[in-house]
């Protein structure tokens, strides 16, 4: 008797979120911005802007933060590190998120709405 083998939503969740790229992150994050009323902001073109700049400014009324996305195995520059630690040093609310963050960047957003 063959079995097969079944994923549990879990495995199926970290498996999406490997293959997920990092625009496809971002539509999903901004989607949800979009939903829970937030606003947010995205230099289009980063090449006029200063080097390592976080992807993501999000606002609403539990404040603003800043938000660095990358996909699951994306490498953060040393320009961008150098934002987060400069932001957070400055009293921000700095992330990096991956998709395999979901849970907490959903979390985190709805709090910043105001939707526990």
């Amino acid at each position: 008797m063959a079995m097969t083998a079944m994923m549990t939503s879990a495995q199926a969740s970290v498996s999406m979120a490997t293959m997920m790229t990092e625009a496809q992150f971002q539509q999903k994050v901004t989607d949800l911005c979009d939903w829970l009323g937030l606003k947010w902001h995205h230099e289009t073109d980063s090449r006029k802007s200063k080097k390592g700049f976080p992807d993501l400014v999000i606002a609403g009324p539990g404040g603003v933060l800043f938000a660095e996305l990358k996909s699951q195995k994306g490498r953060v520059s040393a320009a961008q590190r150098g934002w987060l630690s400069t932001l957070g040093d400055a009293g921000a609310n700095c992330y990096l998120w991956r998709p395999s963050d979901w849970p907490d960047v959903e979390a985190r957003l709805r709090q910043l709405a105001g939707r526990f």
